[in-house]
């Protein structure tokens, strides 16, 4: 699949799954996840409401 068509899915599947969730921020955030000291931040971004 393309970068395009994995974005998309997952924008589908979190609308379904977590309607909450910020998906396009969390994409950013994989998209530079090279870049991250640790991946809590990225964790808690899809982690639901609840917790």
């Amino acid at each position: 699949m393309s970068d395009a068509e994995l974005e998309a899915k997952f924008l589908d599947q979190a609308a379904i799954g977590a309607p909450g969730c910020d998906a396009k921020r969390i994409i950013g955030a994989i998209g530079c996840i090279d870049q991250l000291d640790d991946v809590a931040g990225l964790m808690r971004m899809m982690a639901p409401a609840a917790l």
